[in-house]
């Protein structure tokens, strides 16, 4: 069976990680920029201006934590976007196959190029848009939720409104079930 060793074979895993990422970036470099919009294009000069001007690091529409975490990058130009939004695509499929694997269902890694490759999420993955850091950030929340780590599950969900406003109204269903998974004794 195909996916049998790759629990055990982290060689094989990191093999495989590598292999996708290259796919992405891939078709990334080869659609050169037909899926930029006009939102990307604008939030990647903001990006590049950032450090000439510095309200650009705080306006609402450029997404702060976009433009923190791709002001050095974009100084090398388009390419960096290509480069860098996959690694965070691939981290985000990597926090749902942790999760998943935590769960304990059989072939957890079946989920990174299902997360990778949907229809909608590869052509946004090397793009300069926020879709794919708030995917990821969903993401490492899952992780954290289902391994109990309430701390950095509540520092993760600070981040939210940062990359996405409208993702604070996730804060009162997870202020919710954490409220009712602390009071009782069930695995939620």
């Amino acid at each position: 069976m195909f996916f049998f060793p790759l629990k055990y074979n982290k060689t094989i895993q990191l093999l495989l990680l590598c292999v996708l990422y290259m796919i992405v970036v891939f078709h990334g470099y080869l659609s050169d920029g037909i899926t930029w919009d006009d939102d990307c294009v604008n939030r990647f000069l903001n990006t590049q201006n950032a450090f000439r001007n510095p309200v650009e690091f705080v306006k609402v529409w450029n997404r702060p934590l976009f433009i923190l975490l791709f002001s050095i990058p974009a100084q090398i130009g388009p390419i960096s976007i290509i480069l860098f939004m996959p690694l965070l695509s691939l981290l985000g499929a990597f926090f749902v196959y942790r999760s998943v694997d935590f769960l304990g269902y059989k072939f957890p890694f079946v989920v990174i190029p299902l997360y990778l490759f949907q229809s909608f999420y590869m052509p946004i993955s090397y793009n300069a848009l926020t879709e794919p850091i708030a995917s990821t950030l969903i993401s490492i929340i899952l992780y954290c939720f289902i391994r109990r780590w309430d701390n950095l599950l509540i520092f993760v969900l600070s981040f939210l409104p940062l990359i996405r406003l409208e993702l604070v109204l996730l804060y009162p269903f997870m202020l919710l079930i954490m409220h009712l998974r602390s009071r009782s004794s069930l695995y939620i």
